[in-house]
């Protein structure tokens, strides 16, 4: 960029900072990118006890009255920015955060030069969960109207894309961009143990569509077929799931169950001794074009995946390879093949969800939001 170019980046999102999935989607990416001294401003949902401090600077929306205060916030510091930086150009990371954004612009959006990342299908999500349809309706003209007006839309999976193109026609300017691990690749040529602890670990959060007792299910019959006595299991889950992870997980009667909340940064050495990684998610609309970032983290730290069929792009080339145990979502596992998984193939795999390729995609989308000519 030159001199001229080097405008006011406004990050913003619905995630405290700190929080893992801002982390490795957002932040570690644009730390990579070489924007050639642009000023980044991260406008976040405040900050999390045990973040690390800030590279960049960050400013708080939170309030202490909750979430309607916090989205007033927000849509009043961006009303400020709109008047004092006209020239900023902004970064939309979440459904959310596009759709308080656009209140924020009203009828004036096209002025406005942003990319929108949605990360996923919201209306759908708020559809799918049994909410109202004529918010989902409503929420769908929206996102029409961000796609229509956003310089570029970012998709976590070419079945995002397609998605998108059928719901929202072929004029927007869709750009794949798995979500990246922030983590470097592990060499995974070691085979999985035939003797010992067989270590099994999820990561992540439960809800509608990581469902506790699917993932409890999936360990239980893993756990039954390499033998309880030598199985262990990690939940790392955030703390308001604790309890219940330890009465639901606890009557698998396994040799070990660890339940924790983990840093992101800090995953790398607490998996360094795990073997199998668990993601389970409910095949629906909205999540068979998700990318899950907790997959893309076994894949870096070389551990097996174990996952359903039917999310994102990957299937294939995990059945081709070997390299990961695939099942049904709500039928059998079968983990009698396990010594013969191996995971090295994956690094393909890596390759393409790495925090590297994510910069090389959204380089070239961020040089064209910033560029002179479309101001």
């Amino acid at each position: 960029m030159s001199s001229k170019s080097r405008p006011l980046i406004v990050l913003v999102a619905n995630n405290p900072y700190g929080h893992h999935l801002l982390t490795s989607q957002l932040l570690d990416t644009y730390g990579a990118l070489n924007l050639d001294g642009a000023e980044i401003v991260l406008l976040c949902n405040g900050r999390m006890p045990s973040a690390d401090p800030p590279s960049i600077r960050v400013v708080s929306f939170a309030s202490r009255f909750g979430g309607m205060a916090s989205s007033l916030s927000l849509i009043l510091k961006l009303v400020h920015l709109r008047f004092t930086q006209p020239n900023a150009v902004y970064h939309l990371r979440g459904f959310v955060t596009g759709f308080l954004f656009c209140i924020s612009r009203l009828c004036m959006l096209g002025g406005a030069r942003f990319i929108y990342d949605p990360r996923g299908a919201f209306f759908l999500e708020w559809r799918e969960a049994g909410r109202s349809r004529i918010l989902s309706r409503l929420f769908g003209c929206v996102e029409a109207r961000l796609i229509r007006h956003s310089v570029a839309t970012i998709v976590t999976s070419d079945r995002f894309a397609r998605l998108y193109r059928r719901l929202f026609g072929n004029a927007a300017d869709f750009v794949t961009i798995y979500n990246a691990t922030s983590f470097a690749y592990h060499d995974a040529a070691r085979p999985l143990p035939k003797t010992g602890p067989l270590r099994l670990v999820y990561l992540g959060t439960f809800n509608h569509w990581h469902d506790m007792g699917e993932v409890a299910r999936v360990m239980d019959s893993a756990a039954r077929q390499i033998g309880r006595d030598r199985t262990e299991l990690f939940i790392f889950c955030p703390d308001r799931f604790h309890t219940a992870v330890r009465q639901t997980f606890g009557t698998i009667g396994c040799a070990a169950l660890t339940v924790d909340y983990v840093r992101y940064h800090d995953i790398p050495a607490r998996l360094a001794k795990m073997h199998i990684g668990v993601s389970v998610v409910r095949p629906t609309l909205s999540t068979r074009i998700a990318s899950p970032i907790k997959v893309a983290d076994y894949v870096a730290l070389g551990l097996v995946p174990l996952l359903n069929r039917g999310i994102g792009d990957f299937d294939a080339y995990f059945t081709a390879e070997g390299s990961a145990i695939l099942y049904d979502f709500g039928s059998e596992v079968d983990v009698l093949g396990l010594a013969d998984i191996r995971a090295a193939p994956n690094r393909r795999i890596y390759d393409a969800v790495s925090r590297g390729e994510a910069r090389d995609r959204l380089s070239p989308v961020v040089e064209r939001l910033c560029d002179d000519r479309i101001r």
